[in-house]
């Protein structure tokens, strides 16, 4: 039995976390014993966890505990009552086999438990460039750099973000690119899903629907896809376009006044946060990614996933995600997202049903979340069997 924390900001929605959780449910319960560590604070996904049977623990930490460049100064406080001394303390009851983080908040303070207690520890960093990382970013990354070398592995989730984090100066003894992984079985095609959310928008049933789902953020792109729609929209009388995610709704200031912008206000739906995202993924006739700041959207392999074609962006890996089963278009480029939108829609309804087929055939293939998973439990066992002397440290 093999025994591995994780250590994590917070269980809020997002990237690391669901990559957590999906990893999480799928490990092998007869070779691993899992723990999660919540540095910041818990969220939904906690009880969840807890669900399954895995113990999750709250440091309930604040951010200015992690002082990015100071090392020392951390080193210190894990040795000290708190929150940060109960973290090394649970380690020490636990003794895991291998530390696994999940972000940059704490890489650092995964590698300096791990150090303490001679376990091995696996970076995760699940982004690529980001035109709004700031400050803290820089501070954290400055640190990271200096001491990537101590990482058994940093696991990335894209050709992208392996070469960006190079670019930055991480240098870690191994690099892997594991994708992130789809459930097919909760992502499929749905017929009567179409339908149902045709219904609820009290549409035709035939109505040609262009979607997007991701919580509202500028590097999202909403603006992007709205000034798109607003294009096709003088050229299609009959298409729809339908927006998913946190903060997408019309009391959304800034959102809303896009929405006004695009001249196609009365044909634009704002479905705000929900919890059938697989179905209304399902239901959509062409699936898009505006995002101008990405490393493996998830978004995309989920349409995929749900046979339906995508256009995205050039970030990230979308481009290799899609390869021929989608169209790739330059980020910030509303002209070019409603020039590749009435390709597919001049596909036909056919056309783009093959396309979707051999979408979700490249998603069964490459991306499923078992193979995914596989991949994360070959790499665990492996450096789990390291001698415990190999882990260096800090202190």
């Amino acid at each position: 039995m093999i025994t591995v924390v994780h250590v994590i900001g917070t269980l809020e929605l997002g990237g690391a976390q669901m990559m957590l959780w999906k990893l999480l449910s799928r490990m092998d319960r007869q070779r691993f014993r899992n723990v999660v560590v919540c540095a910041f604070e818990e969220g939904p996904l906690a009880e969840q966890i807890r669900a399954m049977g895995i113990p999750v623990h709250d440091l309930r930490m604040r951010y200015g505990d992690l002082p990015p460049g100071n090392v020392r100064k951390l080193v210190r406080m894990l040795k000290l009552p708190g929150a940060s001394g109960r973290f090394l303390d649970l380690l020490r009851r636990v003794e895991p086999d291998l530390i696994m983080t999940w972000g940059y908040h704490v890489d650092i303070l995964g590698l300096l438990g791990a150090s303490m207690v001679r376990s091995p520890v696996i970076w995760t960093v699940f982004s690529s460039f980001n035109p709004f990382f700031g400050r803290l970013f820089s501070a954290m990354n400055s640190v990271a750099v200096r001491t990537s070398g101590l990482a058994a592995a940093v696991v990335t989730d894209s050709m992208a973000g392996q070469d960006w984090h190079i670019q930055l100066g991480y240098r870690p003894k191994e690099w892997h690119v594991i994708s992130m992984g789809f459930d097919i079985e909760l992502f499929k095609p749905d017929e009567p899903a179409r339908y149902a959310l045709r219904r609820e928008l009290d549409l035709p049933p035939d109505a040609l629907i262009v979607g997007l789902v991701g919580r509202f953020n500028p590097v999202k792109g909403h603006h992007t896809f709205l000034q798109a729609a607003g294009l096709l929209g003088q050229q299609q009388e009959h298409v729809y376009f339908v927006l998913i995610g946190p903060g997408i709704t019309a009391e959304n200031a800034e959102l809303w006044s896009w929405v006004e912008q695009s001249g196609v206000r009365d044909r634009v739906y704002l479905l705000g946060e929900r919890s059938d995202v697989p179905h209304l993924t399902a239901a959509l006739d062409i699936a898009t990614c505006s995002s101008y700041g990405e490393s493996f959207p998830n978004i995309v392999g989920e349409a995929m996933a749900c046979a339906v074609p995508c256009v995205v962006t050039d970030v990230g890996d979308a481009a290799r995600m899609v390869a021929d089963t989608g169209l790739v278009v330059p980020p910030r480029d509303a002209e070019a997202m409603a020039e590749a939108w009435q390709v597919l829609i001049d596909l036909g309804s056919e056309g783009r049903q093959d396309l979707g087929r051999r979408a979700r055939a490249r998603v069964e293939a490459i991306f499923s979340l078992d193979q995914v998973v596989h991949q994360y439990e070959e790499l665990c066992e492996r450096l789990a069997a390291l001698p415990r002397g190999l882990a260096r440290r800090l202190s």
